[in-house]
């Protein structure tokens, strides 16, 4: 087995894993996320519209130091994916790739997939970095391999955990050798 074929692929999850959503959700409403995708005090319908604004975004920033972490992976040799889900309308992918060329210039966008049924690219050698349970669970029934980047709404998930985007390295190494 060749080095590179030891390689994990990553695919990362961008809305409260790379990038900060919840802040500037809250931030716009002057409330506090309870469970995910719930901001206390607000309807489903004022969340979803919020969502929908033109800009939302485009404003979003990296989480921690994400941008370098991912450069470092690719550095690294992995072979890095975004797999992130949309929201339909016709903003939404437009500003997500302008905020990975803004903030992850060495990105192929190519390599950006926006899917509501993430699952579908799980295999055994894939890795999905997601704060979403429903999409680490339903990743995992499919063979794929599941790490939760935690956030205070995802504390349910019992498998694999990073706090922050460092811890990664730590977690690849230890996954890398249960492969061998």
């Amino acid at each position: 087995m060749t080095e590179k074929s030891k390689k994990l692929e990553l695919f990362y999850d961008m809305d409260n894993t790379l990038f900060e959503m919840s802040k500037p959700l809250v931030g716009s409403y002057s409330g506090k996320i309870g469970s995910y995708g719930k901001v206390n005090g607000l309807t489903n319908e004022q969340i979803i519209e919020r969502l929908h604004q033109e800009g939302f975004f485009e404003q979003l920033t990296p989480i921690q130091n994400s941008p370098t972490i991912l450069k470092r992976l690719d550095k690294a040799g992995y072979t890095i994916r975004i797999l992130s889900q949309p929201m339909i309308n016709e903003y939404c992918i437009k500003e997500k790739n302008n905020s990975l060329k803004k903030y992850l210039p060495f990105f192929d966008l190519r390599k950006a997939t926006y899917t509501f049924d993430k699952y579908l690219l799980a295999n055994n050698n894939r890795v999905l970095i997601d704060d979403h349970v429903h999409h680490l669970e339903t990743w995992q029934e499919n063979n794929g391999i599941a790490v939760c980047f935690s956030r205070g709404y995802n504390k349910s998930w019992q498998g694999y955990k990073i706090k922050k985007h460092k811890e990664i390295f730590e977690l690849l190494e230890h996954l890398e050798k249960e492969r061998i």
